[in-house]
């Protein structure tokens, strides 16, 4: 996996991490960022609130889309998710991390 570019909405911290990372593109504007990234899929791990607004501008883009739990603010939002995602014909994912759960700690 390559990371080719990241939403942020604060440009202080999307300096930061180009600054750490320069080649990667970073951007407020999401819509921006996939129109001018080639880019085979998208990882939605906004707060749960922006997921069907983000999952919206990905596929207009793209067909494949990894949203992290939860996958949506609300049902209703669940539920426009999966139709729109039918629609579209595209691949989405739900993701749960572990990496702050100690079970899942093998260091």
């Amino acid at each position: 996996v390559e990371i080719v570019a990241v939403h942020g909405r604060s440009p202080e911290r999307l300096h930061s991490l180009n600054t750490s990372f320069p080649e990667v593109a970073t951007f407020t504007d999401p819509e921006q960022m996939l129109r001018e990234v080639d880019t085979d899929g998208v990882i939605i791990a906004s707060p749960p609130a922006f997921h069907r607004e983000h999952l919206e501008i990905a596929l207009r883009h793209v067909s494949q889309v990894l949203c992290e739990k939860p996958v949506a603010h609300s049902v209703e939002d669940a539920e426009a998710m999966a139709r729109i995602s039918q629609h579209a014909g595209a691949n989405v994912y739900v993701a749960h991390h572990l990496r702050h759960q100690p079970a899942a700690n093998f260091h």
